[in-house]
């Protein structure tokens, strides 16, 4: 493929990828929030928003792995299969680019909701003097971790986490 084919491939997924955002976007959203069918799936499951959109995007990756096996699928074009993992990638773009700019602590207790007040006191009691408590902003959970380094969630393996408190007066 020439460089000039290249480009114009590129320019032809960009214009279909606006296609795909401006019909797919309304019919899922359901609300101003573009990323809300996230969210409302995440809440009814107690999981992230980035986990439901990742599911969604590996339905795609599956079929391009089978394309690539196989050399056909049954259903779509491996291209449209493309464009719409390319969207789904963007769309979680966007909840990690939303996450970063709340509160992730709030973020993630309201995915995930129980299990991050469930688990606060245990920890509590079990904590050294050398530890943190950390919430991983990906599934919620709470779990200890070294003071003034970023844990790994030991759940999700996430290296994503909030500090929840410095000492027991300071917990939330």
């Amino acid at each position: 493929m020439t460089f000039e084919d290249f480009d114009n491939l590129v320019e032809n997924t960009f214009e279909t990828l606006r296609s795909l955002r401006a019909s797919k976007g309304k019919e899922y959203a359901n609300s101003d929030d573009r990323l809300d069918n996230f969210k409302r799936i995440a809440k009814k499951k107690g999981v992230s928003p980035l986990v439901v959109a990742g599911v969604f995007l590996e339905k795609h990756l599956d079929a391009l792995d089978y394309y690539t096996k196989n050399g056909r699928i049954e259903s779509e074009s491996i291209t449209g299969r493309i464009d719409d993992a390319l969207l789904y990638l963007l769309l979680i773009k966007g909840l990690i680019v939303e996450a970063h700019d709340l509160d992730e602590f709030k973020y993630a207790q309201e995915y995930v909701g129980a299990p991050v007040g469930a688990k606060m006191g245990v920890l509590k009691e079990h904590r050294e003097k050398d530890e943190m408590q950390y919430a991983c902003w990906r599934c919620g959970v709470l779990f200890l971790g070294p003071r003034d380094i970023k844990a790994i969630c030991k759940e999700c393996n996430s290296k994503k986490s909030v500090r929840v408190a410095e000492d027991d007066e300071g917990m939330q």
